[in-house]
């Protein structure tokens, strides 16, 4: 037997399975690291935890800034807050008053 009929008889043999072979570790590879692999779906995960908790302050601050408004309708206006809002943010008083702004 001649070296190029066994070499061909090798390579016969082994083609079909390792064609195989290459192709699960090209199908594990992207099931792993690709576009939609488990990696990406676990980085997908972390965003999508990040922006719940960001969604929930927007969502608490929503509501603040509701009741605020709320309170400044024309029924429900209150006189002490729109004195206080106004000293507080434009700055107003009477003469004869000294304001003092004290920082949080």
């Amino acid at each position: 037997m001649s070296l190029r009929t066994a070499l061909s008889r090798t390579v016969k043999a082994i083609w079909i399975p390792a064609a195989f072979l290459l192709l699960a570790g090209y199908l594990g590879y992207h099931a792993y690291e690709g576009e939609r692999g488990w990696r990406a779906q676990h980085l997908l995960a972390d965003r999508i935890a990040v922006a719940e908790a960001r969604w929930t302050t927007v969502v608490e601050q929503r509501r603040t800034l509701e009741r605020r408004v709320e309170a400044l309708a024309p029924g429900a206006l209150d006189r002490d807050l729109l004195d206080q809002q106004a000293r507080l943010l434009l700055g107003y008083g009477r003469p004869d008053e000294l304001l003092l702004y004290i920082r949080p």
